[in-house]
Formats: structure tokens, C-alpha cells, sequence
């Protein structure tokens, strides 16, 4: 088993279990009250996921989320097929108000979506409002929302002589500001004048400004019009340029908090580094009291921001009755829910598709992948997939980390890589093991091409400050320090001809690979080898989430079947040298299909393949694609289809954000004919959010909503597989094949700090079965 679970609650145990509530333990079921009646919740006979909402309307966050016409929108809208169960934490005389409300308020945007009345029906057959409070709900329910903590958003003030006062708080969105900070408190000052006035005659300097609209001319609006007067996103543009370390705006009079917002691409665009946020207007007459009492000698009034741990609002069950995390809420909408239902119902279909017949060959069962080289395995191959029962190969990969919580799992994104070397016919080595990343922290290069000089001096590797960034402040990443120069090969074009090449998927000479490997460098730019056996070819590609635990693909790799070429085969997975634990599980599994991958030709068995390597990525500056030669490739006999599968993503921040978020285009030509893929996702705003039924971890710790060049946080990399039978010349003839990759259309040519592609690309030629390995 891929994922065991860690233990199994005693079936006759409803309460008492406290903190020993872990993800994938089964529950009992419960007997709920709701509006409509009884609903049993992880009930054996639902066969559906299920997720809590515990709701508490002292929350700032959770007030909006039901404020917010878009949240309720886009929740009835996107929500799949599972059980929603919304339950107060107010009194209970209160809580029945509290689901009405809730129950009215999704009514509405049910209507305001336009659902049909069967879609209304089943809509609202799956979600169930307690008329319980939480604390008078049945069996292990309390507990496990108290085993489970959130996180509500606060301000402390800081009085001299008096207990800190606690106010709630509820921030901009982090893609527009960045998150509060710092945690140490900070000295107040109250802005006396219009907020929108230019320039701000209070003295701010280095203190929180605390804005308290006294007329409506002063109120900013966030209405969607950039021409008004004043604005949020003005008012705090204004307080950094008198120095103010953050700022604090009071809500209206008489109105609760609001979602402060930026105005059109100006506004949004604008480069504000301050943090902001937003508290109830009682509370700010009372900071504003103090603050005015303070003058008259009392001392100095500081705030802090802070997050204050409460019981939890969600948790999850899947369809087989197993508790589930809802992840990390980043975002005060109802979308946290649907994302976490989108991952279920993602999940439970998976089984569905795991439980299809395969051969099953483990390779890695929860071990630990951590430091510079990862960690290996040797594996047989059954005789059987060479026989040829099987022409298919997924990759049923899984990502754990220590622990049994979300909390434990490390908090940053890295690509994961998988290698596979499989013993060569004539003695051949495997390629260089490679280092995930383009350039390993603590080393200098020099002006040569191929020139590498270890830094004695370096000292430790810096660590992130401030987390997460402002568009357009990408996060910190080790490897993209150290100057714009990397390393990389300069090679003429390359002749191959495939009746001699190996079936291995070794497209270069035995010579050059010696060359290679003699010199510790592969063809990647910058990529510096390690001294270990050789890795082989890439595989398989994943990223890690922010933090999250939950992990686990099926990532056709089919095309890439000929990389097995023997029975025994090393598998090596690794990524970045600095990440922290985590640990993968790997299954390959081998099915067979009627048909041939991607094409009309009928399969007997395995096909007869040749795998030949193409281009791989490089540094995304100018003579990118200056650097990549043509390659030729001789039809061999007996050719009845061919493929180029490529693993493309991008990383680093340019002034442009490339490689990681700008759009990028990758251009395959086969004798003159294109093929192209052109990640637009990148940079979007919910780009990644949006691939959650596709495989995206959700609610993760960071910035995982935002669209990736060719990838997601907490995703596998699928490989972009093109036919290109049509453009192969005939048996015996010469093809030219050429790669470009682009930005906006041109030739990349980034001021400084350039990102990188990561990219691995083959051509992959399918022969007749009754052809015989040259």
C-alpha cells in the first residue's frame, strides 16, 4: 500500500481521542440534527466525501466569507459531489439563526447563478445545516475540531500599564499586499488629516498609521473605479511614502470590516511593500481614545499583528469514512471549501482508476528523499513487460513527509525528479547524476564555459525573511543567486542514426558520454554532477506543496516505456539540495491497451521502441536558442509512428518573472513542421487553483493558487507528447528536427537575474513488432 494508515480508531470510541485524531483514521458515523432533519454523517451507506464548515461569526475572516457575493457565488457554483455540513459556534439559541442565515444566504446565489431546478435540488440535497451549536454536537465531532485547531486573525494593542487589547483583523489578499508583519509590536500613530491627502502631514515614520475616515469624502472606496478620488490602494501608497511601517483603516461607522482591494491594472500594479489592514471601526475609536490619552503623558500605544489559535473550522471525510485536512486558509472565501471537495472527489476517482488491473512493481515505499542525491532503489523488471503483455506505464507516485500533519511538512516548493538507468546492452554508463537545481547554493562560476570552482568561503545558505511576496516579488530561492552566468554546452548539430543507435534511449555516443562523464557535467546548463553512479534519463516530474501532506498521482508515462530497456534497472529521485524531508512512494504500473499510445495503429503487445534524446532547457536568456543545434535523425526500417514527449517547466524571476511566472511557448519542428505548447497559464491569478480536479494539492501554505510555466505546486508534470508520423521522412532518410522556446513570441532577453527552463525532451520512434533491436 502506497499510503497505509498510520492507525485505526476503535469502532466503539466516540469521544475522549483528543489529540490522537490523525488524517486517514476512520470515524463512526453520527446522527447530525439539521433544518431538513437527521443526516448521518460517515454514514457507510453515502459512499461520498464529506467536509465540515464550522463556522464563527466573531471571526473577521469568516464574517466576509459570508459577506462576499463572489464567495457564495462561485461556492454553489463549483461545488462537486460531496456532503456539506455547516455548523455554528455561537449559543444555541443563536446557531439555528446562524445555518438560516447561512442556509438563505447560498439560496440566494443559487438563484443569482442561475441553477436549474434540478441542479438546485441536488445542490441543496448535499448540504446540511446543524441546528446544534459545535459544542452540542454528538460523538467525536467537538474533539476532533478541538485536536484540529485555526487561526483567526488579530491585532493586539499594546498599553503601558493595562493588559494588551485583542481586536479582530481582516487583511488584503496576499497577491495584492503582503501578508502583516512584523510579529514585534510596532508604535502607533493616529493619521489626523485625510488619508488621501498628498502629501501626509502626520508624523507616521516608522509607526502603524491608524486611518479613521470622519467624513464620507474620507472613506476610500474599492468599488472597481480607478478614477475616484481616493482609494485603498492610494491611501497606502501614500502612508509608505511618509515612512509608515503599516497601516491600520477603520471600517465605516456602523459597518462591519471589508476585503481591502486594488483598482484596475494601475492601482494593482502599484510597488506597495507595506502591510495593511483592516478592523472594526468600535475598535479603532478605541486605539484612537487611547492614543489621545497617551499624549497626555500615559505613554506610548504599540500594536502587533498576531494569529490566535482556536478551535478548528474545518475538516473533511472521504468517501471510505477516513478523516481528512482541509489545508491552510489563505483566502477569507468559500472557495476553501470547494477546492478541498474538488481534491476529494479528485481522489476517490483515482482509486477508482488504481483499482483497474495493472502489474504492480514497487520501487519506493515511504522513504525519506533528502539532501543533494536523494535516495535509490534497484528494481527487476518482470520478463513478462518485455514479452509483450504490457504497452502502457504509469506512474502511481505519492508525497508524504514525516509526521502525520500537514504542520510537518516542509514549507517551500522544489521540483522532484525521478531517473531510471536500466542495465545497457554493450556496457554503456548511465548519464551523470545531475543536481535538481540549475546552480547548487555556496558555488561561484567563472567566465569559462565549463569552468567550476567550489567557494571555501561561502558561508551558510540565507534563509527567507518575508514570506510570501507581493506579485511580483517572487520568494527566495537559493539557486538563483550568484550572477548570470551558467554553465553550458556548446554543441554542433548532432547526427543520430536510428538503425544503430541504442535501444536504451541513449541517443549520444558512447564517447561523448564517456566525455561526459569524465568531466562530471551533462548538457544541462549549470547543472552540476555528483561523483555517484549514473542517474540515467528523467522519468517522471512532480513539485512539492506548501506544506502539505496529501499527494498522489497517476502520470501517464507511456511514451518513455523504451528508457526500461532491461530487467534490472536503477531508480533514483531526488530534489533540491537544501529542501527538507520528504518522503515519496512509487509504484510502476503496467497495463496494456488495444490501441497504441495517442494513434490508430493496432498494438501486439509492447511495441519496439527507440528512445533518442533531443534538447534539453537552459538559462532563458538571449542565445537561448542560439545554443540549440538542429538534430538528425535517420527513419529507421520498419517505422510506424513517432512521438516527441517532452517535461518542460519554468523557474526563477526575471524582471518579467520568468521562467516561473510568465508565459512561455516551445517550438518542435520535424522537417520544417511545428509543433508548439504555450503555457498561458502562467502568472494568472487562480491558475493553479483552478487544476485542483486535476491534481493540484489545495489549500496549501503559500502561493499555490497562482498559474506556474508548465506546473503546479503540489502536481505531477505531465510530459507534452506530440505525433509527428506524418512529418518523419521515409525509412532511411534524413529528418531535421529544432526547438525554440520563447517569451511573448521573441527570443528571451531578460536586464539581468534570468530564470531557467527545465526541460527534457525525446523522440521516441515506434517499429514494426516483427523488427529485430539493431
Amino acid at each position: 500500500m502506497i499510503r497505509a494508515v498510520a492507525g485505526v480508531l476503535a469502532l466503539s470510541c466516540l469521544r475522549g481521542l483528543g489529540a490522537d485524531f490523525a488524517p486517514d483514521q476512520p470515524v463512526v458515523e453520527i446522527p447530525i440534527e439539521t433544518l431538513e432533519g437527521a443526516f448521518l454523517l460517515s454514514s457507510p451507506d453515502t459512499h461520498r466525501p464529506a467536509v465540515i464548515v464550522a463556522v464563527d461569526l466573531e471571526d473577521a475572516s469568516s464574517r466576509w466569507m459570508w459577506q462576499n457575493a463572489k464567495s457564495k457565488f462561485d461556492f454553489v457554483a463549483k461545488l462537486p459531489n460531496v456532503d456539506c455540513i455547516f455548523i455554528s459556534y455561537s449559543d444555541k439559541d443563536e446557531a439555528v439563526m446562524d445555518v438560516r442565515l447561512f442556509q438563505s444566504e447560498l439560496r440566494d446565489a443559487a438563484k443569482a447563478a442561475k441553477l436549474t431546478d434540478a441542479a438546485f435540488t441536488a445542490l441543496f440535497s448535499r448540504l446540511h445545516f446543524a441546528v446544534q451549536p459545535v459544542s452540542d454536537q454528538p460523538g467525536w465531532l467537538p474533539d476532533l475540531l478541538q485536536a484540529w485547531p485555526s487561526s483567526q486573525h488579530i491585532i493586539k494593542a499594546h498599553v503601558p500599564g493595562a493588559e494588551a487589547l485583542t481586536m479582530q483583523r481582516l487583511d488584503p489578499a496576499f497577491e495584492w499586499l503582503p501578508w502583516p508583519g512584523p510579529r514585534t509590536p510596532i508604535p502607533l500613530a493616529l493619521v489626523q488629516h485625510d488619508a488621501c491627502q498628498d502629501p501626509w502631514s502626520s508624523d507616521v515614520a516608522g509607526h502603524a498609521a491608524l486611518v479613521i475616515p470622519t467624513s464620507p469624502a474620507q472613506v476610500p472606496y474599492s468599488n472597481g473605479n480607478d478614477t475616484l478620488r481616493c482609494s485603498y490602494a492610494r491611501m497606502i501608497q501614500l502612508a509608505q511614502a511618509a515612512k509608515a511601517a503599516a497601516v491600520l483603516v477603520a471600517s465605516q461607522p456602523g459597518h462591519d470590516v471589508v476585503q481591502m482591494i486594488c483598482n484596475g491594472p494601475g492601482e494593482c500594479s502599484l510597488p506597495l511593500v507595506k502591510p495593511a489592514t483592516m478592523i472594526g471601526y468600535d475598535d479603532a475609536a478605541k486605539l484612537r481614545d487611547i492614543i489621545m490619552q497617551s499624549a497626555s503623558g500615559n505613554g506610548q500605544v504599540a500594536i502587533s499583528f498576531a494569529d490566535e489559535q482556536v478551535p478548528g473550522y474545518y475538516a473533511a471525510l472521504d468517501e471510505e469514512r477516513r478523516l481528512q485536512e482541509v489545508g491552510w486558509q489563505k483566502f477569507p472565501t468559500l472557495m476553501h471549501v470547494v477546492w478541498e471537495a474538488q481534491w476529494l472527489v479528485y481522489m476517490q476517482e483515482l482509486r477508482q482508476r488504481l483499482a483497474f488491473p495493472a502489474l504492480i512493481v514497487p520501487v519506493f515505499q515511504d522513504v525519506v528523499m533528502h539532501g543533494e542525491h536523494g535516495t535509490a532503489a534497484e528494481v527487476t523488471i518482470p520478463d513478462k513487460v518485455f514479452d509483450g503483455d504490457y504497452n502502457i506505464l504509469h506512474l502511481d507516485f505519492a508525497l508524504g513527509c514525516p509526521g502525520s500533519r500537514d504542520v510537518d511538512c516542509p514549507i517551500w516548493d522544489h521540483v522532484v525528479q525521478l531517473f531510471v538507468c536500466c542495465d545497457d546492452p554493450v556496457g554503456l554508463p548511465c548519464e551523470p547524476c545531475p543536481t535538481t537545481v540549475w546552480a547548487a547554493p555556496n558555488r561561484s562560476y567563472s567566465e569559462g564555459p565549463l569552468s567550476l570552482s567550489e567557494d571555501p568561503n561561502a558561508g551558510p545558505m540565507a534563509s527567507p525573511t518575508e514570506w510570501p511576496l507581493p506579485v511580483g516579488h517572487m520568494p527566495f530561492n537559493p539557486a538563483w543567486q550568484g550572477g548570470d552566468h551558467v554553465l553550458e554546452m556548446h554543441n554542433a548539430s548532432t547526427a543520430i542514426d536510428a538503425n544503430t543507435s541504442s535501444l536504451s534511449g541513449i541517443s549520444t555516443s558512447a564517447a561523448h558520454r564517456r566525455r561526459l562523464q569524465s568531466t562530471g557535467m551533462s548538457s544541462r546548463d549549470g547543472q552540476v554532477e555528483s561523483d555517484l553512479p549514473g542517474c540515467g534519463r528523467e522519468l517522471g516530474r512532480w513539485i512539492t506543496p506548501f506544506r502539505r501532506r496529501i499527494g498522489r498521482w497517476l502520470t501517464d508515462v507511456t511514451p518513455l516505456l523504451g528508457l526500461l530497456s532491461s530487467s534490472r534497472c536503477h531508480f533514483h529521485i531526488q530534489t533540491a539540495p537544501w529542501a527538507l524531508p520528504w518522503k515519496p512512494s512509487l509504484n510502476l504500473r503496467f497495463s496494456h491497451a488495444s490501441l497504441d499510445y495517442q494513434s490508430s495503429v493496432k498494438a501486439q503487445g509492447r511495441p519496439r521502441t527507440r528512445t533518442i534524446k533531443l534538447f534539453e532547457g537552459g538559462t532563458f536568456v538571449a542565445d537561448y536558442n542560439s545554443r540549440r543545434s538542429p538534430v538528425e535523425v535517420t527513419t529507421p526500417a520498419g517505422l510506424v509512428k513517432a512521438v516527441i514527449a517532452a517535461v518542460i517547466t519554468g523557474h526563477g524571476s526575471d524582471e518579467n518573472n520568468c521562467a516561473e511566472f510568465c508565459p512561455t511557448s516551445h517550438h518542435f519542428s520535424v522537417n520544417g513542421h511545428e509543433h508548439l505548447v504555450n503555457f498561458t497559464n502562467a502568472g494568472t491569478t487562480w491558475g493553479c487553483a483552478d487544476q485542483v480536479p486535476l491534481g493540484v494539492e489545495p489549500n496549501e501554505h503559500g502561493t499555490w493558487q497562482y498559474g506556474r510555466n508548465g506546473w503546479c505546486d503540489g502536481q505531477q508534470v505531465n510530459p507534452t507528447v506530440f505525433d509527428v508520423t506524418e512529418e518523419v521522412a521515409n525509412d532511411g532518410k534524413l529528418n531535421n528536427i529544432t526547438y525554440k522556446g520563447l517569451f511573448r513570441g521573441l527570443d528571451p532577453n531578460p536586464k539581468g537575474n534570468p530564470g531557467y527552463i527545465m526541460m527534457q525532451s525525446s523522440l521516441i520512434l515506434y517499429l514494426k513488432s516483427e523488427s529485430s533491436p539493431s
